[in-house]
C-alpha cells in the first residue's frame, strides 16, 4: 500500500534553522561537495496558483512514496525524506535474477564497483515553500508519478478568515 505521511501544522517552528541551512547551501555552491556529504538537498519545485487553488511539483525521483514526508500550515508547504544510493556494496539497484536475464551470463560480483562521478543526491532532504496565499490544508490531494510529486491545495476562501472587530471604550480627551 503506497501512502504519503501528511502532518497538518499551525506555524512553521525552526525558521531560524531553515535559515541558517538555506544561507550555507548558497555558500557551498561556491565549492560543492561531494553529493555523499552527510548534508541535506534540496528538491527542486514548481509552484502553479489558480484562482481557486495552489499546485506544488516536486523532482524527487527515485523515492518510495511511504519515504515522503509533508508538513502543511496556511502559509506554508516543508516536503522532507529520504533517498537512498543508487548502487552500493550490499545492495546493487538491479536483482541478480534481473542481470542475468537481461545479460544471460552470470551477474557482476557485488563488490567490484565503484562510483566514478555522483551528481544524483542523496540522503536526507527536505524543502520549505512559501505559499502564495492561505490555503484550506483539509482538502490537500496528492500524486506520485514519474518521480514527480504533484500537491493540490485549495484556497482558502476569504470567508473562512477570521475577523476581529476592535470597540472602543470611552472617550479620549
Amino acid at each position: 500500500m503506497d501512502y504519503i505521511k501528511i502532518r497538518f501544522v499551525d506555524n512553521q517552528e525552526g525558521a531560524e534553522h531553515n535559515l541558517f541551512r538555506t544561507v550555507e547551501e548558497m555558500l557551498n555552491h561556491a565549492q560543492p561537495r561531494f553529493a555523499f556529504s552527510k548534508q541535506r538537498w534540496r528538491p527542486h519545485v514548481d509552484i502553479y496558483e489558480t484562482s481557486e487553488e495552489i499546485v506544488v511539483i516536486a523532482e524527487i525521483a527515485g523515492i518510495q512514496s511511504e519515504g515522503i514526508d509533508l508538513e502543511i500550515s496556511p502559509r506554508s508547504l516543508k516536503i522532507s525524506g529520504k533517498r537512498s544510493l543508487m548502487f552500493t556494496k550490499r545492495s546493487l539497484m538491479f536483482t541478480e535474477q534481473s542481470l542475468m536475464l537481461i545479460n544471460r551470463e552470470t551477474p557482476p560480483e557485488k563488490d567490484s564497483g565503484c562510483y566514478c562521478l555522483a551528481e544524483i543526491p542523496s540522503g536526507h532532504f527536505d524543502r520549505t515553500v512559501a505559499l502564495p496565499a492561505p490555503i484550506d490544508a483539509s482538502t490537500t490531494q496528492t500524486v506520485y508519478k514519474d518521480g514527480l510529486l504533484k500537491i493540490s491545495l485549495k484556497k482558502r476562501s476569504p470567508a473562512a478568515d477570521s475577523k476581529i472587530t476592535v470597540t472602543v471604550q470611552g472617550e479620549r480627551p
